[in-house]
């Protein structure tokens, strides 16, 4: 055999009572400009359990999470400019051998559309997440990632 082998085996902790809520609203500020606010709560991030590893099971993911985005389209030029604020709350990871915490994050980010009025079926859009490249792991284990910056093109049938 190649390398260290490990055997993982899941064990049901029985019934567990979990509760949230996701909230989201949109109001138009006029025809060309939305904004708009989301928030998400759940009860637990983790469960205790006597002799789970750590002594609870983790949900793996935040109690809290918030975005704040406010979009303006440019008169008939087909532009639309986007803003968008996001935060999490920090939480325990427990996910077979990615175990520990994750930091609470935000992020800003922005995005430029252009759907041109000669070509409706067309769409460029211009997107950056993370414009402050504040480097941040989204998971236990996973590689911290910074500012990510996309172009697309589509076409639709």
């Amino acid at each position: 055999m190649d390398g260290p082998t490990m055997a993982l085996a899941s064990r049901n902790i029985g019934d567990v009572s979990v509760f949230g809520a996701d909230l989201n609203a949109v109001t138009y500020l006029s025809e060309d400009t939305r904004f708009s606010l989301g928030y998400s709560y759940v009860s637990k991030d983790s469960i205790s359990v006597p002799g789970a590893q750590f002594g609870f099971v983790a949900l793996n993911a935040p109690k809290h999470k918030l975005r704040i985005s406010a979009d303006h389209g440019i008169g008939n030029t087909g532009i639309n400019l986007g803003l968008r604020f996001r935060w999490n709350d920090g939480f325990p990871a427990n996910s077979g051998t990615f175990v520990g915490y994750v930091d609470p994050r935000h992020e800003i980010d922005v995005n430029v559309a252009w759907r041109p009025p000669f070509h409706e079926a067309l769409l460029l859009n211009l997107s950056m997440q993370n414009v402050y490249n504040n480097a941040t792991q989204f998971f236990v284990g996973t590689p911290q990632i910074g500012r990510t910056t996309m172009l697309r093109l589509s076409y639709t049938l």
